[in-house]
């Protein structure tokens, strides 16, 4: 490891840095592990509630895709990687279920936020 000579622009931080590799590192390593459950759970969380966060554009768009292009070629209320025998038949159901679809994002959002 190379060490540099402190100049006077350079802060304690900046003079730090250079002494030490990886620092992040370092800190998780020192004071992170005895907490990785949590650290883990936390992580955990937020790909729940990012994932959920991305659930009412997909729903919004589909219902718009449906409404818009039912006309002209026929096609159906579909959502990517729902089966289609979780979908209601009628219209009204199908508002219903969307709208309990995005109410059901945004509180699994909050949840896990």
């Amino acid at each position: 490891m190379e060490y540099r000579t402190a100049t006077e622009s350079e802060s304690t931080f900046d003079r730090y840095r250079s002494r030490v590799e990886r620092p992040i590192y370092r800190l998780f390593a020192e004071y992170g592990l005895a907490h990785r459950k949590w650290f883990v759970t936390g992580m955990t969380a937020n790909v729940i509630a990012r994932s959920a966060s991305l659930l009412p554009p997909v729903v919004l768009g589909a219902a718009l895709d449906a409404i818009f292009r039912q006309g002209s070629t026929g096609t159906s209320y579909r959502l990517p990687l729902v089966p289609t025998t979780w979908i209601p038949a009628g219209n009204t159901a199908q508002f219903q279920f969307s709208v309990a679809l995005i109410v059901g994002a945004f509180l699994v959002t909050a949840l896990f936020t």
